[in-house]
């Protein structure tokens, strides 16, 4: 099995934004990964409500400096910048063996 590269909050939201999937016919549903993956950013999330805050302002402003978005959040910029570290949602169980499929 080929390694799984990390994935990050925001780079998930990026990716699930870019999805073209629908839940209207099943040949276009979302790919098992994904549900997962989102399933998994929902745990996340709940985990800690300020920090998924800091994940979604900068997600939907890219623009935003840590500092404004301390300001915005009344937080300090020092929690902004360690909820915006990397945290790796990907997981090897994501997919199936080769034996599986």
């Amino acid at each position: 099995m080929e390694p799984v590269s990390p994935i990050s909050p925001i780079m998930l939201l990026r990716d699930l934004s870019r999805d073209r999937s629908n839940w209207t016919d099943v040949r276009h549903y979302p790919d098992t990964v994904t549900l997962r993956r989102m399933i998994r950013l929902a745990d996340f999330a709940a985990q800690n409500p300020t920090r998924w805050q800091v994940i979604r302002l900068k997600h939907e402003c890219p623009g935003m400096t840590q500092t404004e978005i301390a300001r915005v959040l009344r937080i300090s910029q020092s929690a902004v910048s360690e909820y915006l570290k990397p945290v790796d949602l990907a997981r090897p169980d994501d997919y199936p063996e080769d034996d599986e499929l």
